[in-house]
């Protein structure tokens, strides 16, 4: 054994000089060729330092991985470079559980586990890390595993089909070395992230305290239970969401950003101050007491139900099932949006209060000012009415219209032309709207 490691050693100074270290070259037994010949002994062979080491196409079997958590190590394979792992516990391991490492790298690896694998690749204290083309299969809880990390670039990423069917509970968990949530994982990028046929309760969760994450494309599909599931705030979301059992995005924090996805079961909102840009969903779940959520852009094609009996969900330019088509333009916000919203004329003129708080309206008959829809308690409506070149026109009000004791409704200005403004404030716990 003392001569392997003064071999290693001779062979790290010599790669320092020449390029990576090539890892089969090492292993004491095992031509790679296939699973039951593996390299083996490879991985006590070795001193893991700051240096790039080589896996060649070709399959690596090992009990108990080194732990990699080195500073500047960096582990290279190919597209057919297999990691099996024999053992307990987790698989593949880059581990400080006390402080942070910075820039350790990972490209070009299949995690291959067993029934006894906990998570595929762990990675707990790593700063301005590289984890790049894995996938993991055979593993029973979670594919990837991030706790307390910082500014890593995560691309491709992904949970393999297993031979034979072994499928983990969780694809992704990103959260902090405790439950206090004090060194929570930050400015984590993910690109093309694939998590599909998990069978757990979720299939990802960004933990509370882990804020200002990001996803940039991959997929949420064909998973058993929920699919993402948001406890921080300032994330960024652009995943695609398909074919899952349970809700599709769970957003249970503020600040956070979803555009540009698609989802094709439920998305629930249960923070505040989220924005929901560009993006088609199915059904929208927004929770009681979940203030000032804006939907921009977006495409519903089942319902939209906001339990929030504040009031606050703001739609900006959404396509509903009920106006395919069509722009709707709806603050349900009071007074937010300050500019005239041309009503149509007619023997009964209606207004929706989700659209705007003023109106116009141009009369040219007599007609009926309907009962307003769609307002919230305190918002105060005006109308701007004005007359018809003849004139004359006579206005009538609503049950739901109320006066001061003893006053009297207003009536519109008789001459061609002539304007006259209306002002009103609903009342929700009578249901009327009281004229100014």
């Amino acid at each position: 054994m003392k001569l392997l490691r003064l071999l290693a050693l001779a062979l790290i100074l010599a790669s320092r000089a020449f390029g990576a270290i090539e890892v089969s070259s090492v292993a004491t037994a095992g031509d790679g060729l296939s699973v039951s010949s593996a390299w083996t002994g490879w991985d006590t062979a070795l001193i893991w330092t700051g240096q790039e080491y080589h896996f060649k196409g070709g399959f690596f079997k090992c009990e108990n991985f080194p732990n990699w958590m080195v500073e500047n190590i960096a582990l290279i394979g190919e597209s057919n470079t297999f990691l099996i792992h024999t053992g307990s516990g987790d698989a593949v391991r880059f581990d400080n559980p006390t402080s942070w490492t910075w820039r350790v790298r990972m490209e070009h690896f299949k995690i291959l586990g067993n029934a006894n694998t906990r998570h595929g690749l762990f990675v707990r204290g790593a700063r301005f890390g590289i984890f790049r083309d894995i996938l993991v299969s055979d593993v029973t809880n979670t594919a990837f595993v991030f706790e307390a990390c910082v500014s890593n670039s995560l691309e491709n990423l992904g949970v393999s089909d297993p031979t034979p069917p072994l499928r983990p509970a969780h694809a992704l968990w990103v959260g902090s070395r405790s439950t206090n949530a004090v060194d929570g994982s930050t400015g984590m990028i993910f690109t093309n992230f694939i998590g599909e046929k998990t069978t757990g309760d979720y299939t990802a969760v960004i933990k509370a305290g882990s804020d200002g994450n990001s996803f940039i494309g991959g997929t949420i599909e064909e998973n058993a239970g929920k699919g993402l599931i948001v406890e921080s705030s300032q994330n960024k979301i652009g995943l695609w969401f398909e074919k899952n059992l349970g809700w599709d995005l769970e957003l249970q924090n503020s600040r956070n950003t979803v555009e540009g996805i698609t989802s094709q079961n439920e998305v629930h909102i249960s923070g505040a101050q989220n924005a929901v840009l560009r993006s088609k969903l199915a059904k929208v779940y927004v929770h009681p007491y979940a203030n000032m959520n804006i939907f921009e852009g977006v495409e519903w094609t089942s319902t939209f139900d906001d339990q929030n009996n504040q009031g606050s969900t703001i739609k900006i330019g959404n396509i509903a099932p009920t106006n395919a088509g069509w722009l709707q333009w709806s603050a349900k916000f009071p007074n937010v949006n300050v500019n005239m919203w041309a009503l149509q004329h007619g023997t009964t003129v209606n207004t929706n209060c989700i659209a705007a708080s003023n109106f116009d309206l141009v009369a040219y008959e007599n007609f009926l000012l309907a009962n307003p829809t769609g307002a919230i308690n305190g918002q105060r409506v005006t109308w701007r009415i004005k007359q018809g070149n003849a004139g004359g026109w006579i206005i009538t009000y609503g049950s739901k219209f109320r006066v001061k004791t003893g006053g009297t409704f207003p009536v519109l200005s008789t001459p061609g032309n002539s304007v006259d403004y209306l002002v009103a404030i609903y009342n929700s716990s009578r249901d009327t709207w009281d004229i100014q």
